[in-house]
């Protein structure tokens, strides 16, 4: 293996693959225009591309476990280009008039679908691959690489989006399918693993875990629930905080929103770029800072008093998904036996989405109850630190907490 391995392909893959995400969001007021489809219809079309990735994430894990995750996200990658082509092509019919609202959506569904579904077979399996051919001491920041691809696709996609709208207003649409076939260019200049894939990694993982740790698994899933339930949560409801805090209007707290995003994801790159590295063998020390950041971040938010106590929970919050993922994945690749790191990053991938949808749901709370709301997003990232604190894996050398 050389000395980068698949890394620099699979970065360049996810990024590519996250700046056709940012673009597609982006474009979500000149769509429901463009197709005088209402908000709810949207949110459908949204709604069911997650709920395909859930369930489509663990299957491809298993199957890049039996084929090698080099021809599963070359399948994935294939998907995308069918579901972003189609995507694009039923806004197109919409704009010249061939299609009405009832069946775009439908075909807007039926293609969100696809890609959903497809898309899963890109990030959980990319970080199965690199559970497989890095060591345990090299995985926090590897995996921490992958999340900082897409971080800056994440932050490139809306101004790519922008300068494509000066050549044509859908342009950022058509432009979905080029980023698709882009990413699907960069996995095939990924090398091949030598032999099959399960002798690739009984030669280079390390030995199989003990029960004990195989068993910490389903406790690994709650820790991910746990955390991205607050990311869902106070994505939801920090816009609607800040206006009533700061006393903003519904156009000020969007714009303030996107730079608190803008920091956030700042913050994110400055620890997945400098930081991370330094943490390869306390990977429970990243995940009890990462809980300390994300509780703090929640209650700089929630009593927040200025614009200076909302900006510091957005460095929070960038700096605490930076490492907290990261290490997660860590800890789910260190109480698997080599040969199912697919299975267990497909199913991180679905329990993260999990956890978000339901943070987002706990931030519909917000109107109703804006201290329960805020409660339980404050306590869930230090339940999950305490839960990973007496998971099994941890008794990997490298992954034990400082001090025991």
């Amino acid at each position: 293996m050389s000395k980068s391995g698949p890394l620099p392909g699979l970065c360049l893959t996810l990024a590519v693959t996250a700046v056709g995400q940012a673009v597609l969001f982006t474009m979500v007021p000149v769509i429901g225009e463009t197709t005088n489809i209402d908000l709810r219809g949207l949110s459908l079309v949204v709604a069911l591309g997650i709920l395909a990735f859930v369930v489509a994430a663990p299957l491809w894990g298993r199957a890049s476990d039996e084929l090698g995750p080099r021809r599963v996200m070359l399948m994935g990658c294939g998907g995308v280009i069918l579901g972003q082509a189609g995507f694009a092509l039923a806004i197109e019919l919409a704009a010249r008039g061939y299609a009405g609202p009832d069946g775009t959506l439908t075909a807007m569904i039926l293609f969100r679908v696809i890609h959903g579904a497809a898309a899963a077979a890109l990030f959980p399996v990319a970080q199965a691959w690199v559970a497989g051919v890095y060591d345990e001491s090299e995985r926090l920041s590897k995996f921490g690489a992958l999340r900082l691809a897409m971080t800056i696709g994440r932050l490139a996609g809306p101004a790519l989006a922008a300068g494509l709208t000066l050549l044509a207003a859908l342009a950022p649409i058509h432009a979905l399918v080029v980023f698709a076939l882009l990413a699907f260019l960069a996995m095939s200049l990924c090398p091949e693993p030598a032999g099959t894939p399960q002798e690739h990694l009984d030669e280079i993982a390390p030995k199989p875990r003990a029960r004990s740790a195989v068993r910490a698994f389903p406790l690994l899933l709650s820790v991910v629930v746990l955390l991205a339930l607050m990311n869902g949560q106070l994505q939801f409801s920090i816009g609607l905080h800040a206006q009533t805090r700061l006393t903003l209007d519904a156009v000020q707290a969007s714009q303030f929103v996107g730079l608190l995003m803008s920091l956030a994801a700042v913050a994110a790159i400055l620890v997945q770029v400098f930081v991370l590295r330094r943490l390869n063998e306390r990977t429970f020390l990243a995940l009890a800072v990462s809980g300390l950041l994300a509780s703090s971040a929640v209650a700089l938010v929630y009593w927040g008093w200025n614009w200076g106590s909302f900006a510091l929970a957005g460095v929070f919050v960038g700096a605490s998904l930076a490492m907290a993922f990261p290490a997660c994945a860590a800890l789910l690749a260190a109480s698997r036996e080599p040969g199912h790191f697919g299975s267990a990053m497909g199913a991180f991938g679905s329990a993260q989405t999990i956890g978000y949808a339901l943070g987002a749901a706990l931030g519909g709370l917000y109107e109703i109850a804006p201290a329960v709301s805020f409660g339980v997003s404050f306590c869930a990232p230090l339940a999950a630190v305490v839960l990973a604190s007496v998971s099994p894996a941890l008794r990997s050398p490298q992954m034990k907490p400082a001090g025991r």
